[in-house]
């Protein structure tokens, strides 16, 4: 069985589906709530027009609807593959396929399976003139649910809005969850998600990106990403296969597996960031830190596992000259357990590594070794489970259940 098709029969045994957000959120639309509309998008309704307020007279273009929807209001898409129409980026150049500017809901019905938006390469091919990014998201929008795929940027304009984010540039307040980012192509940085000094992701899948730096994403002053899984995105000519960090920003309960870049083939740290319960295996770097990068700058490493990532004796973590990593109850090889407090150099026996398992074995040296944090009091692992199950937390994004417990889930 694939990596890819082992985490989704995953995430799908864990009940992380949309159906019962969906089912709500398509109870709620049959009602007059007052102060709020609902816009709907279907590439074959038998008729498109304004007020685009029922399937039978949906618009057929993404814009159109987000176009006619006010703060407050939900734009509602069922299946399809959408790209056509746009807008430009305001005040900028790079046009997106779908550009949202007030405080709007924009959601899928069926979920990332079978709604897709899709960007476009430049004319000729790649990055230039032409080129369109999937999506553009600021004012404290929300997008759920949907696969945005084939992002490019222009080679020309400014550094991050006209060629930075291929699959999306998103800001503070805005929010992303339960999307996939694949095969998107970000030219100076950022092949699937640019968050510009904010944004949050949640749940989201980034796979098959690519960017000069920051191959799934760069987190630029600010950002969070939570529960997300990072695999085989790339950096081609710098820093961060999966993440670059540039400033401030926060991984939480993700997980980041074969990626690669010039340093830092799972993450580079460039003037700031945190991550936390992460587990990052299998990323390559040519240079210098296949898992972890630090570099120029300092970040923070806390209940981490680290381990079987490629490129030298400091293959799991790398310190640059100059640099300031502070790691704590982090397990990733013997030499870097004097980084800081609670680390741990052996092996942390993963369930299955030839399947993408990367659960832990019981007997597991990373099992309730970690420290317990305040943001873990009600949260899950990256299988929605109870973060903290047996009193400490274990190292990395899963807990480990042992066998024979009886656990009851709902009624």
């Amino acid at each position: 069985m694939s990596f890819w098709n082992t985490i989704k029969m995953g995430r799908e045994q864990s009940g992380r589906m949309l159906s019962g957000a969906v089912k709500l959120m398509i109870i709620l639309t049959t009602w007059d709530l007052g102060y709020a509309s609902t816009n709907y998008v279907w590439t074959n309704s038998p008729y498109e027009g304004a007020p685009y307020n029922a399937w039978t007279n949906a618009a057929h273009v993404l814009q159109t609807a987000v176009d006619a929807a006010s703060a407050g209001d939900t734009v509602l898409v069922t299946n399809g593959l959408y790209n056509t129409g746009g807008r430009v980026t305001p005040g900028y150049a790079l046009t997106n396929r779908v550009c949202i500017t007030n405080a709007i809901m924009l959601r899928s019905v069926n979920g990332p399976a079978v709604t897709f938006i899709k960007g476009q390469e430049a004319v000729g091919g790649g990055h230039g003139n032409g080129a369109v990014r999937c999506v553009y998201l600021n004012s404290n929008a929300s997008l759920i649910g949907f696969t945005l795929t084939n992002g490019y940027n222009m080679t020309s304009g400014d550094n991050y809005y006209d060629k930075g984010g291929g699959g999306i540039m998103l800001f503070a307040g805005t929010t992303v969850s339960n999307c996939t980012f694949s095969r998107n192509y970000g030219y100076s940085r950022a092949g699937g998600a640019l968050f510009y000094s904010g944004g949050t992701a949640n749940n989201c899948i980034f796979d098959g990106n690519v960017a000069n730096r920051g191959g799934a994403a760069e987190l630029y002053t600010g950002g969070t990403m939570n529960n997300c899984i990072l695999s085989n995105n790339v950096a081609i000519t710098s820093f961060g296969g999966g993440v670059r960090f540039v400033g401030a920003g926060t991984l939480n309960n993700c997980l980041i597996v074969s990626n690669s870049a010039v340093g830092g083939g799972g993450v580079s740290f460039e003037s700031g960031g945190t991550i936390k319960s992460c587990t990052l295996f299998g990323n390559m770097a040519t240079s210098r830190g296949g898992g972890i990068l630090f570099y120029n700058g300092c970040g923070v490493l806390n209940n981490c596992i680290i381990w079987g990532n490629v490129h030298d004796s400091s293959s799991n973590i790398y310190m640059e000259a100059g640099a300031t990593g502070n790691v704590n109850y982090t397990c990733s090889g013997p030499a870097q357990l004097n980084l800081g407090l609670g680390n741990i150099g052996s092996d942390p026996q993963f369930v299955g590594l030839a399947i993408g398992n990367y659960r832990l074995a019981a007997n597991s040296s990373c099992v309730n070794t970690g420290t317990n944090e305040s943001w873990m009091i009600n949260a899950v692992d990256l299988d929605d489970r109870m973060r903290v199950r047996y009193g400490t937390v274990d190292m990395g994004c899963y807990e480990t259940i042992y066998e024979g417990s009886i656990y009851r889930f709902g009624l």
